[in-house]
Formats: structure tokens, sequence, C-alpha cells
């Protein structure tokens, strides 16, 4: 074969690995462009255009990104996207895409060697991490605990999402055993302390709730290893995504951590440091619809407890806006019983039983049941209505919840 075809022949291949090389650079380029994407529709809030991206992505022609998505990174996408219809509060959608995210990352990819195992066992964990928030959030916690428990044998350390699951469950010594053992250095750590304060206020420790909130949460280079963050510094894409991640937590971890401080704050009837601390909330706060929510529940109590019945209303109607956005049982739930405790501080206690009484009907884990019940009873008390006490206050005494309600429903009895 003449020398000049051997040349042509050796031009063609030369070209045809530049083409796949400028390809795969082009579909990798694009990856950071989507989670970019992704980053900035979350912090404006644009939920319907957020889950079309999703979709979108779902079903790419661009071939290595399939292939990253399917063999190099098997399940990460459909995690995502199960904690996208998770905060959307469609939890049973949630679960499906979760499972099949697990099935994915476990499923065998023996000819792919190069795939590292801590990429898949990152996958994994968070696909399991999120099934426990999904399960937990639909009341099914045998299920939930399972995942927990394979969860932990992956990882080998506390998780913030038993911590949280044994919270909703009631059982607060074994919440705080598991969310106070976090590590600092944790991903989890910012959210782990956040379950430490709502079990010491159940509890009605409301100082070591504060004191479990006195530190600043976290930035972005907490989700990575130091090799990852090397790696995302290298490119000006990945530099943009880095900060379009951080202006995210940024509008979710620091109002999380005021909304905690109030509801602390607001179990002690101190309305005036509620208020502070909420004033430090609005401040912050992005377009997390679950955020939002708590923001406007804790105001309409804080503002009910000092007498500001017009401006109680507001906020109220807020909550109806935020609710056409979110179908959330749990969304559903937190108004009725916020409006309801809002309209007892004012002294509205018809108002406040037909709110109480739709929080009674929405209620599904045993801490929410638990701090109905008490209310309930609070307000028939306060409307004089001793014979319908009675019964609720007996039902939250009765409970092994060792909440401060439960105290003071034990020592109402005792009168």
């Amino acid at each position: 074969m003449p020398f000049f075809i051997y040349n042509l022949i050796g031009l063609q291949v030369a070209l045809l690995i530049a083409v796949v090389a400028a390809w795969y650079s082009m579909d990798m380029r694009s990856i950071l462009k989507w989670k970019q994407r992704k980053a900035q529709l979350t912090l404006e809030g644009r939920w319907y255009e957020l889950e079309k991206h999703f979709e979108n992505v779902a079903k790419t022609w661009r071939p290595f990104v399939w292939f990253h998505y399917r063999y190099r990174f098997p399940g990460n996408f459909t995690v995502q996207y199960a904690l996208f219809l998770h905060s959307q509060g469609r939890l049973e959608e949630a679960l499906a895409k979760v499972n099949l995210a697990i099935q994915q990352a476990n499923g065998p990819q023996p000819i792919f060697w190069f795939r590292r195992p801590s990429d898949n066992l990152t996958t994994r964990c968070g696909a399991l991490r999120t099934r426990v928030l999904v399960l937990t959030g639909l009341g099914r916690y045998s299920e939930a605990r399972e995942s927990a428990d394979q969860l932990k044998k992956l990882t080998g350390k506390p998780e913030a999402t038993l911590a949280l699951l044994e919270y909703y469950c009631g059982r607060l010594d074994e919440a705080l055993v598991e969310a106070e053992t976090v590590p600092r250095e944790d991903g989890q750590y910012d959210t782990a302390r956040g379950v430490v304060a709502l079990a010491y206020t159940t509890r009605g420790e409301f100082h070591r709730a504060i004191e479990a909130l006195s530190e600043e949460p976290g930035d972005i280079t907490k989700f990575y290893t130091e090799a990852g963050l090397k790696t995302m510094r290298a490119s000006p894409d990945g530099i943009k995504l880095l900060e379009l991640r951080q202006k995210k937590l940024d509008g979710v971890v620091q109002p999380a951590r005021f909304l905690r401080l109030a509801e602390a704050y607001l179990g002690m009837d101190d309305f005036k440091n509620a208020d502070l601390v909420l004033d430090q909330a609005e401040m912050s706060l992005g377009a997390n619809l679950a955020i939002q929510g708590s923001y406007c529940r804790f105001r309409a109590c804080s503002l009910a407890g000092q007498g500001k019945g017009s401006e109680v209303e507001s906020y109220i109607e807020r909550l109806g806006t935020i609710a056409k956005q979110r179908f959330a049982r749990s969304f559903v739930y937190d108004t009725h019983f916020a409006t309801g405790r809002a309209y007892f501080y004012l002294g509205r206690f018809t108002d406040a039983l037909t709110k109480l009484s739709a929080a009674e009907q929405s209620a599904l884990h045993p801490i929410e049941k638990h701090a109905t019940a008490y209310w309930i009873a609070r307000t028939y008390e306060a409307a004089g209505e001793r014979d319908k006490t009675i019964p609720y206050y007996r039902a939250v005494a009765s409970e092994s919840i060792p909440s401060w309600m439960r105290k003071k429903a034990a020592e109402a009895l005792a009168q």
C-alpha cells in the first residue's frame, strides 16, 4: 500500500479522535451548564421550568451525557430528580424515582472497570438518604428505618435523616443521640443542628435549643472532597456552579437556622426575640417554598402573640398563596396548626378550634398528633369548655413523648 495512503488513514484516525475528544468535551461542559441552569432555576423558584429541565436531560440526545449518567454515575441523576419531587411535596412520585435510582446504582456494571467505587457509594448513600426522607414523609416508618439501617452500614456514621425520623416518631432522646454525634465537618452537620434544636424545643429545654443554633452554618465546600473542589475550581464553569450552589445553600440553611430560633422563642412566649430572629430570616429568604411557609407561620404566631391581628391575616393569606404551589400534606397540616395557634393567641377560640380540628384531621406523625391534641385542649380550656379539654389532655399526658406539652397536660389534669 502506498505510503501516502498510510498517511491519509493516520490523518483520518487523528481527525476522528480529535472530533470525538471535542464532542466529549462539549458534552461534559453541557453537564456543568445543566447543573448551573438547575441551580439558577431553583434560586428563582421557577419550579415548572425546573421540572421541564429535568425531563429534557432525562431524554438527552448527547451520547456522552447519556453515557455519563447511565454508566459513569448510574442513579445519580435520578436521585436529584427524586429530591426535586420531594421538595415539591410529591412524595409518591419521589419514592418511585428514588427506588429506580437505587436499582440503577446497585445494578451490575462489570465492563466499566474505571468507575471508582467511591462514586457509586456516594450515589447509593444519597439515594438511601432520600428514601429515608420520603418514607418518613409518607409515615412508613418501618421501611424508612430499614433504609436508614442500610445507609448506616454503608457510611458507618450518624445520619441526620435518621435523627429526623426519630423526631417525627416522638423519640426525642433517640433523635438527640443521633443528631448530636454528627461531626462538625460533615455536610449533614447543619441539618443535624436543626434536629437537635427541634428536639430540645419540644422537650421544653429552650435555652439548649438556642445554644445548639449558636454557630453560623457551613459553606458549600463541606459537600465536596478536596479533589472534587479542586476540579470544580479548575474551570470558569465550575467556579460559576460553586457560586450558584452557595447562593442556593445560603437561601436555605441561614433562614432555617433563624426559623428554628424563632420556634424556640415562641415556645417560651418570647415574641419580641422571635420577631428579631424572624427579621433576620426574612433578609436571607430564598425561593424555597418550605422555608417561606415556615417563615409565614412563625411570623403569624409571633404577631398574634403581640395582639397584632390585622398583620396576622396578611401572613395567613401568603400561606394560602404558597399552598397553591406546594401540594404537600405536611404543608397543609403546618398551615392549619400554625393558623389555629395564632388565632388562640388572639383570643379567637372558635376560629382556632376550627383550624386545629383541620390540623388534627391532616396530622400523620406522632409528634404532630401530640402537639395538635395539646393545643386543642389548651384552646378548649381558654374557651371555658373544661369537659372537652380533659380527653385531649389525657391523651397527651398518656403518651411516651417526653415533651413540655406532656408535662403541662399532666399538671392541668392534676388541678
